[in-house]
């Protein structure tokens, strides 16, 4: 399949380069790779770090702050996220979380000090799902990035979501993703001066993944 990562560098022909891979998986399958993988992850969030629901308008601003300050340094993961609009509503989603019944936001402490968010995106009684994890500086490269997405599949689960879908260009979300079977089913593309990343970026993700549609062999 891997003759479709092959054509991303004809892009750049065009003015168009990859920004993201769209991903789809099945929660409940994708559960039980990442515990096969991972066997840790059944015991819960290491020591010192605790994930928990947001509850307050604290926790609210923390989040977003991380999400501003993080997008705003690596723009190439998402340049439209640490925008005024796209805050105002990532804001107005967290403080919905504060009163749901169920949870679809959390943030990440150590110490008392918030240094993570996660939230799922699902509507009751929707089949499909859409998941985000943003990580501050300290929490990057701790291996936590498991741990979040276990979180957000259990809760996935017991919501009885049928498939989970989403673009990322996260190197700890693609590397789960090839882990959990996710299929790619697709390239979301943008027209710019400058690529966001190296043409063969993403290729070697793709040539470790299922690809929708892809030519048979």
């Amino acid at each position: 399949d891997g003759w479709v990562a092959d054509l991303l560098p004809l892009l750049k022909q065009f003015g168009v380069h990859a920004e993201s891979l769209l991903l789809s998986g099945k929660p409940r399958a994708c559960r039980r790779k990442l515990q096969q993988h991972y066997p840790q992850i059944k015991n819960g969030w290491p020591a010192p770090y605790v994930a928990r629901p947001i509850q307050s308008s604290r926790d609210v601003d923390a989040a977003v702050s991380i999400i501003r300050r993080e997008f705003s340094r690596n723009p190439q993961f998402g340049w439209f996220v640490a925008r005024k609009e796209f805050l105002a509503q990532t804001r107005k989603w967290f403080n919905q979380a504060r009163k749901a019944k169920r949870p679809h936001a959390w943030v990440i402490e150590k110490s008392g000090r918030i240094l993570g968010t996660f939230d799922l995106a699902h509507q009751a009684g929707e089949a499909s799902a859409s998941l985000g994890l943003n990580f501050s500086a300290p929490l990057q490269g701790k291996g936590l990035a498991k741990y979040a997405y276990a979180t957000l599949l259990d809760e996935m689960i017991h919501r009885r979501v049928l498939s989970f879908m989403g673009g990322t260009s996260q190197p700890g979300v693609l590397k789960l993703s090839v882990l959990c079977g996710r299929t790619c089913t697709g390239i979301a593309v943008r027209a710019s001066e400058k690529p966001p990343f190296k043409k063969s970026y993403f290729a070697p993700w793709m040539k470790k993944m299922a690809i929708c549609g892809a030519r048979p062999k």
